[in-house]
């Protein structure tokens, strides 16, 4: 008999975010997303503003401070443990801290001890900032991930075929920013208005520390390219001439048509081959939806979303982290970094325009037969990046993270007759070899 087929890796929910230097893995995406939900017009909090991803790689500004805005009522009269010294409420939160319930629970029922609590809930957001920043990260598929699981991480041996979320979930690494919002969540369920729990929500949230009155760069340290946080809005709109033709039926096989099958029937076939008409989206990507798309990697795909051409990411095994434009540009020569804003921006959202437009993925049986090689070549060619040398590192026996290398160097837009081409012009300093 044969073994039974482990399924596909559909993206984003069977794929993890590895960190094979700190043995860490997390699950930034909820198991309910398929690759539709993922595009939604309504971006959800994981996407934005995605603490998970700017509690892992962000750089926190200098001047970050942190202001109450939850106030409980104070007479004046403490009492109890109120009167406690800051070091003793300390020494008693540290008897409760492993269940961030119960620490809720205590600092929300006194305000003598709340601003307390915040205190040590904000100063464990700055001991931990920027966990993976520097260290190889990808987005990989859980079929590519579990040898990895088994062969580097003991701590994380139990990793069954088609484990249920909840044990994934118990192995995986959270940040401190993501722990409060897990214990803030369930403690919604105590009751309170509505106003209350937002205060509270603001007071929890780590935000404060990645003002977004400034530009940030989304930094690959590894290749030396940089996106901003300014030019995440598409710069191409669909061309006309490339959009997708359906050729329609005869007369002759319509009428040939209603005799066989009838009409209702040659009805539903007609409709059954038509592409629903999707307006290109210029709306602005997330940060995270860039992150995921380019750094994700899987050997097994489903086969609905092969012609996508997007699960083998060009920045998957790479060094990341997420510091603001002027911090990036006193500390780097600007002739030795890239501005690929543009080109990583147009290609996930080229992907945004065909996941909403075959609503999910290749369907074979719905889509015509040359519409697979027609989003496979335009994809690719959104992929490649023009201006860049895409070649892939050779592969090696074992499992580690593989990198692609890319020419370093500045990226120029040279305009020609009104057209324009990416050209990548290399710098070298002055005395190189």
């Amino acid at each position: 008999m044969c073994p039974p087929c482990e399924p596909p890796d559909h993206f984003p929910r069977n794929y993890c975010l590895a960190c094979p230097e700190s043995g860490q893995f997390q699950f930034p995406v909820p198991p309910h997303v398929n690759l539709l939900n993922f595009f939604a017009t309504e971006s959800a909090p994981w996407l934005e503003p995605a603490s998970w991803l700017w509690a892992s790689f962000a750089r926190p500004v200098a001047e970050a401070q942190h202001h109450q805005t939850y106030h409980l009522r104070y007479t004046g009269n403490p009492r109890g443990i109120e009167r406690l010294p800051n070091e003793l409420l300390d020494q008693i939160i540290d008897l409760i801290a492993e269940d961030k319930k119960d620490v809720l629970a205590l600092g929300l029922s006194s305000a003598v001890i709340w601003p307390a609590v915040l205190h040590r809930i904000h100063r464990e957001y700055a001991k931990s900032t920027a966990m993976w920043a520097g260290k190889e990260v990808a987005f990989r598929g859980e079929s590519y991930f579990r040898s990895w699981v088994d062969e580097h991480s003991p701590a994380y041996h139990y990793w069954p075929e088609g484990a249920p979320w909840s044990v994934k979930i118990a192995h995986a690494t959270a940040t401190p920013v993501q722990e409060w919002n897990h214990a803030l969540n369930t403690a919604k369920l105590w009751g309170r208005c509505q106003r209350i729990w937002s205060a509270v929500e603001q007071d929890l949230s780590h935000e404060y520390m990645y003002p977004q009155d400034r530009v940030w760069v989304l930094r690959n340290l590894t290749t030396q390219e940089y996106i901003r946080s300014d030019k995440l809005r598409p710069t191409e709109k669909e061309d006309p001439k490339l959009k997708t033709q359906i050729p329609s039926r005869s007369g002759l096989a319509k009428l040939t048509g209603l005799f066989k099958r009838g009409a209702a029937s040659a009805l539903k076939k007609q409709k059954g081959h038509q592409l629903p008409d999707v307006v290109y989206d210029t709306s602005p990507l997330t940060f995270a939806q860039i992150f995921v798309v380019l750094t994700c990697q899987s050997n097994d795909l489903p086969w609905s979303e092969v012609p996508l051409h997007f699960q083998e990411g060009r920045w998957a095994g790479h060094r990341f982290d997420i510091v603001t434009l002027d911090a990036h540009l006193k500390e780097t020569n600007a002739y030795e970094w890239a501005d690929v804003s543009e080109l990583a921006v147009d290609d996930v959202s080229n992907l945004r325009y065909w996941v909403r437009r075959l609503e999910g993925g290749f369907k074979g049986h719905y889509h015509p037969r040359h519409l697979w090689l027609r989003i496979t070549e335009e994809r690719q060619r959104y992929h490649s990046w023009e201006g860049t040398d895409v070649r892939k590192s050779e592969q090696s026996d074992d499992d580690r993270l593989h990198t692609k290398p890319v020419q370093r160097g500045v990226l120029v837009r040279i305009h020609q007759k009104g057209r324009s081409s990416h050209a990548l012009i290399s710098k070298r300093r002055k005395g190189q070899a």
